[in-house]
């Protein structure tokens, strides 16, 4: 123990000296944390006072005083007066957002004001002018003076362009007020450009330029989208390149730009040798009312609405627009699209005339305007310059064999060098070239049923018609066509192209309007009746037979709608045959033609009527005659008949024209062929077990099922062209899907009724049993 004590006092300096530097180091630590400690409290009292002072602000967004708590005294008055002014401006911060948020509103709401006065006032102008440019017309195709001519020629385009802004004021309403709609149908590329050069050739030839389409062989000729808006894109594009253009030409070319598995986007690229645009002009051409500079408007006219409705169409397809122009220089306005691909699409060419040998006995700038269109079908082309040349090479390619030996030759009789006649003699008189197909442009008759003939005013379109024709691949269904084409006897003006038969009413409560409308009935071959509402007309329909009724929408007493939807009410109580009713308005928004089928009306004609069109629609729908139309509607039975029966169709009455859509047939027939018929025969057999299945579930009150089967019979029906059927089916599918089918049993028959026209409308074109 001693020793051990003795031992601690021994060591107990040491250990002191140790626990005094161990103090030292704690103290020496300490004092350089502490105030980093102290500064963390700060900032936290801080962050509390920010969030009391951030939750006292009053909801209405202004300031509200609030005492400031006690602090502890580290926290200075500089420290309070910075949060009181954050607290300010956060305030105002709301405040100035709730204004910007009302501002936008008012904005939006007067914007639509707006574009519905625009769409107001556009329709109150396209009814006067319904009573100037028919009668116009009319009066063009009396006997006149040359100075009478020439003042109603030019009063005739005045009031054409003053039509043409009226509907780009009420294009761009529409597109302000959200009401543009877009279609999904089959849309031959081709033949749209081409439809568009030749409606823009003669201004062009008027100021000397050269106009040329070209559509690269890989664009898919049959796409899904809406062809008349990207007419109208394509048309406001080239017809601005010709009016700004004075020397030189326009062209328009058509490429692909991607491919997917669903769509085919395609970029259209219009070139013009023009004036071109500075950089600051161009990057606000496409903004409303603008034009390049004020003197533009003055030299060249337009509302400068043009660009800004084609900017809105393709941004609603889902594409972009542009401009590359420099000041002399000409301009590209260019715009991309991505449509749909066709159902079970279908390679960009004609397979079954890829790789084929066609040799063309033209001139060479004939050649050089004829290869293209060829070539998009992918044929193997030669060119020769004279008709001997011709004969020898192929004379010499007949004893090489199918693979090197030509398949067609195309004699351009306008331009080649020779004897045209001579030539198609000695091929025809030649066994060694019996297999050798003969395609002649500008022969008025054929003198042998191997030579196919083509217009040399034919556009490209019917110029690759021909070719497929000369290889033997019409089209399912369809009559062939005359292989000899006189020339047509000059149709003197205001005569119709063919004389038409029959009584119809004309129902319309504007004076003017009767006038006009009845006198171009008149002028067409047809007896008129008016009436000058729609309860009257109800009248006259019971008391004698129409072939036709053309319906006013607007009109006292009983409008357009109305009477047309009580019309269909008595032909299926009575069992009579469907009278064909034609809309006529002047209203041109959007969903205007679907309220009309909706209402029962069967066709819609916009005002101010048009003669031509007026003409074509008559024609469509005048195909049986009035004492036919009479001789079913007496023969239909007397006796009451169930609703279901009364949704049936006539069987004696053909499906209504717009039952099919007939480009997407026709389009489906140049590319399929014969495997067309086969689609069309499932499609019916099919057609018949879904109908049944509808109406199994709709008995269950099972939406869900109503829905998906619609959801097959949409697709399905829009592949071949029942756009009616496919339309209604998709508003089914979408009322089941939201919960809103109130009724699937009617909606069913809706379906049934549809569907039985749209079967006996395929029926009858492909005659299947």
């Amino acid at each position: 123990m001693a020793t051990a004590h003795s031992g601690f006092v021994a060591a107990w300096p040491r250990w002191a000296a140790s626990l005094a530097l161990v103090a030292a180091g704690v103290l020496a630590a300490l004092w350089v944390v502490m105030p980093y400690v102290f500064a963390l409290w700060l900032l936290l009292l801080a962050a509390l006072l920010m969030l009391w002072l951030l939750r006292a602000a009053p909801a209405d967004g202004g300031i509200r005083p609030a005492a400031l708590p006690q602090v502890p005294d580290p926290v200075d008055v500089a420290m309070r007066t910075r949060l009181a002014s954050a607290q300010s401006e956060l305030s105002s911060l709301r405040g100035v957002q709730r204004e910007l948020l009302a501002a936008k509103q008012g904005a939006e709401a007067a914007m639509l004001a707006k574009s519905e006065f625009l769409a107001s006032m556009s329709h109150e102008i396209r009814t006067p002018l319904n009573g100037i440019l028919p009668l116009l017309d009319i009066v063009l195709g009396t006997e006149l003076s040359s100075s009478q001519r020439e003042y109603l020629v030019t009063a005739n385009a005045s009031a054409k362009e003053l039509l043409r802004i009226v509907d780009d004021i009420l294009d761009y309403s529409k597109a302000e007020a959200g009401k543009l709609d877009l279609e999904s149908v089959s849309i031959n590329i081709r033949d749209l450009v081409d439809s568009v050069k030749r409606l823009l050739e003669k201004p062009a030839e008027a100021k000397g330029l050269a106009m040329r389409a070209v559509v690269d062989p890989d664009v898919r000729p049959v796409v899904r989208g809406d062809p008349m808006r990207v007419r109208q894109i394509l048309t406001n594009l080239m017809s601005n390149a010709i009016k700004f253009t004075q020397r030189g030409g326009v062209s328009v070319r058509v490429s692909k730009r991607s491919d997917t598995d669903a769509q085919h986007e395609l970029l259209f690229a219009v070139r013009d040798t023009g004036i071109g645009l500075a950089a600051d002009a161009a990057a606000r051409l496409f903004q409303p009312f603008t034009q390049a500079d004020a003197s533009v408007t003055r030299r060249y006219g337009g509302t400068g609405l043009g660009l800004t409705i084609c900017k809105k169409l393709v941004d609603l397809m889902g594409g972009r627009i542009g401009v590359r122009s420099e000041p002399g220089r000409g301009s590209v306005f260019w715009f991309t699209v991505p449509f749909e691909k066709m159902p079970g699409d279908i390679a960009g060419t004609h397979k079954s005339l890829a790789g084929s040998r066609v040799l063309l006995a033209a001139s060479a700038q004939r050649a050089q305007a004829l290869t293209p269109v060829l070539a998009t079908l992918e044929l193997d082309i030669s060119h020769v310059p004279d008709t001997a040349t011709a004969l020898t090479r192929v004379r010499q390619a007949a004893p090489l064999g199918d693979t090197f030996s030509f398949g067609l030759l195309v004699v351009d009789a306008t331009s080649v060098a020779g004897d045209v006649a001579g030539l198609l003699q000695s091929v025809l008189h030649d066994n060694q070239l019996d297999k050798l197909r003969l395609l002649a442009l500008g022969v008025n008759n054929a003198p042998d049923a191997r030579v196919h003939v083509v217009s040399t005013r034919a556009d490209d379109a019917a110029l690759r018609q021909g070719v497929r024709r000369a290889f033997g691949i019409a089209p399912q269904g369809r009559a062939q066509p005359v292989l000899s084409v006189p020339a047509l006897p000059a149709i003197p003006a205001g005569k119709p192209a063919q004389a038409m038969t029959g009584k119809v009413l004309l129902v319309e409560d504007h004076p003017v309007n009767q006038k006009v409308a009845q006198k171009l009935l008149e002028r067409l071959g047809l007896a008129v009746d008016v009436a000058e509402n729609g309860e009257v007309a109800l009248d006259k329909v019971g008391q004698h037979a129409y072939a036709m009724v053309l319906m006013d929408c607007q009109m006292p007493v009983l409008d357009g709608y109305s009477a047309t939807r009580r019309l269909r009410e008595i032909e299926s109580e009575q069992g009579k045959p469907r009278l064909p009713v034609i809309a006529m308005t002047a209203h041109a928004m959007s969903g205007d033609r679907e309220r009309c089928l909706q209402a029962g009306m069967d066709d819609y004609l916009s005002k101010p009527l048009d003669r031509q069109l007026l003409e074509q629609t008559l024609a469509r729908w005048m195909q049986q005659s009035p004492q036919a139309i009479a001789e079913a509607a007496s023969a239909a039975p007397a006796t009451s008949i169930t609703p279901t029966e009364a949704a049936k169709p006539a069987m004696n009455i053909s499906p209504p024209p717009d039952t099919l859509d007939t480009a997407t047939l026709v389009d489906l027939e140049d590319i399929m062929g014969d495997e067309l018929v086969t689609l069309v025969d499932a499609y019916l057999r099919d057609g018949e077990t879904r109908m049944q299945n509808l109406h199994e579930a709709a008995a269950r009150g099972d939406s869900a099922e109503v829905g998906k089967l619609a959801h097959s019979l949409k697709s399905s029906s829009a592949n071949l062209g029942a756009m009616p059927l496919s339309t209604r089916a998709r508003q089914v599918e979408e009322a089941a899907r939201s919960g809103t089918l109130a009724n699937p049993a009617d909606s069913v028959a809706a379906l049934e009724k549809l569907y039985a026209n749209a079967a006996a409308a395929l029926r009858q074109r492909y005659k299947r049993p």
